[in-house]
């Protein structure tokens, strides 16, 4: 069945942009990071989270939160977190557990328009 010459595009879901986004930034995190792990030094080829997604919502896309890491200290280490706050003290300055803590708790529903201009700029850079 062909398209309609009238028929709109389909409209991406929230969830679908969000996988979207999840795909362009963590390939930017792995990149920034050279494909080195943040928390032991080998090649690295995940991006991994401090406070995981499950647990802060709106650290998901967070710079400071996402690293790249090693599947053995992503996966097998579960994000090898002591060696990751020792590392986000050292780089971003004392205070930034509390404020990453303070931010997991805030409630955070990205709008379609946050996500879509989030995709652009990762993108882009």
């Amino acid at each position: 069945m062909t398209p309609m010459k009238n028929q709109l595009p389909k409209v991406k879901s929230i969830r679908e942009l969000k996988k979207e986004l999840w795909r362009i930034f963590s390939k930017y995190i792995r990149a920034r990071d050279k494909n080195i792990c943040y928390t032991c030094g080998n090649p690295g080829q995940h991006a991994g989270h401090y406070v995981p997604q499950s647990k802060g919502n709106a650290l998901r896309f967070d710079e400071r939160n996402v690293h790249c890491q090693c599947i053995s200290c992503n996966s097998f280490q579960r994000g090898n977190l002591v060696k990751y706050a020792l590392r986000l003290e050292k780089d971003y300055g004392n205070g930034i557990l509390q404020e990453l803590d303070r931010i997991k708790n805030t409630v955070y529903k990205p709008t379609r328009d946050e996500l879509e201009k989030k995709i652009a700029h990762y993108k882009a850079v």
